[in-house]
């Protein structure tokens, strides 16, 4: 096999193209969300 050779390819589910689908997971969807949350988040006020 060579270097650049696939043995999947992205088509060969063709269901995943679909704009029903949804898949029983979402990788990496979890840490993006929080990295938002992180970043959108007010910090708290310290009122004197």
């Amino acid at each position: 096999m060579g270097m650049f050779e696939r043995t999947t390819s992205v088509f060969d589910n063709a269901m995943v193209l679909d704009e029903e689908y949804q898949p029983d997971e979402i990788r990496e969807r979890d840490e993006e969300l929080e990295q938002y949350r992180r970043g959108t988040k007010t910090p708290p006020r310290h009122d004197p």
